[in-house]
């Protein structure tokens, strides 16, 4: 017969089902005592081993494990904690990269400007620079918007510089002429070695129509250019010295010094009685 719980066949003899071990007098109806069984000798019952881990498939249940809610939500809420940095990630990146874009362009417009002018300084016919006057001892000097000046009353020197103190230049008024300077410049050159200057031989140059008795002179690391020059429209004469920071012979910085030099205007004669603390041209020239 077949096992009315579970459909197995129950063969004759058998007092229960061998796969769900309902008892045979049940499934009839009629039920019936079961046969007493020794407990120091148990029946042993053979049972087929195909038939168990058969009956064992179908007896066994699907098993799912329930996952406790606490950790459904700590599941979903770490996923969403790992996604943040991602998301915050998102907005920051291209904050940034606008940023240094910014900065680049600006640095670049920056260097593009600061280009621009240089060449302008560098390049004399576009530079528009404004100019201004000043009077001292006797002569009026136009200068450039890019120069400046100190008055030393004291030593009758009036003291030109460029701007950056790159380089500056000294100019004292000598109450002599130019044509008697080329006569007496070994008297000149003597002169300034006896002050400690090495002295190179005097030579002739013309710059913006004016000429200058030129003197390379050194002291110490200092490297000096010493002129002497007509002064404007005057009789007199101006003494110069010239000394630059990088101590080279800026033959260059005379073409500045001859415009200031042949456009001076002087007013009044009275330069006498003023002496020069270091050079004192005038000395010599008289």
């Amino acid at each position: 017969m077949n096992c009315p719980n579970c459909g197995s066949i129950v063969k004759e003899g058998e007092i229960m089902c061998s796969t769900c071990r309902m008892p045979v007098a049940l499934m009839s109806g009629n039920p019936v005592s079961p046969t007493p069984i020794a407990p120091s000798m148990p029946e042993e019952t053979f049972v087929d081993p195909a038939t168990t881990v058969s009956s064992m498939a179908q007896q066994t249940p699907t098993y799912v494990e329930e996952i406790p809610e606490s950790s459904t939500n700590d599941l979903y809420k770490n996923y969403g904690e790992g996604k943040k940095p991602v998301t915050s990630l998102k907005f920051i990146l291209p904050i940034v990269l606008g940023m240094a874009l910014f900065l680049f362009v600006l640095f670049g417009i920056y260097m593009v400007v600061k280009m621009y002018v240089q060449d302008q300084k560098s390049d004399p016919s576009t530079n528009t620079l404004s100019t201004y006057q000043v009077d001292f001892n006797g002569y009026i000097y136009t200068l450039s918007g890019d120069l400046t000046y100190h008055k030393d009353t004291a030593s009758n020197l009036f003291h030109i510089a460029l701007s950056d103190n790159s380089w500056s230049s000294s100019l004292q008024v000598i109450e002599s002429t130019y044509a008697n300077a080329k006569i007496k410049q070994n008297a000149l050159k003597s002169y300034f070695q006896s002050l400690g200057y090495t002295v190179s031989n005097a030579e002739e140059e013309e710059y913006e129509g004016a000429s200058f008795l030129l003197f390379e002179a050194t002291k110490g690391a200092k490297n000096y250019l010493l002129a002497v020059t007509q002064a404007g429209d005057s009789s007199n004469c101006f003494g110069i010295v010239i000394e630059t920071q990088d101590d080279t012979y800026d033959y260059e910085l005379m073409e500045m010094i001859a415009k200031i030099t042949t456009n001076v205007k002087y007013e009044r004669t009275d330069t006498s009685g003023k002496e020069k603390v270091d050079f004192d041209f005038t000395k010599v020239l008289r």
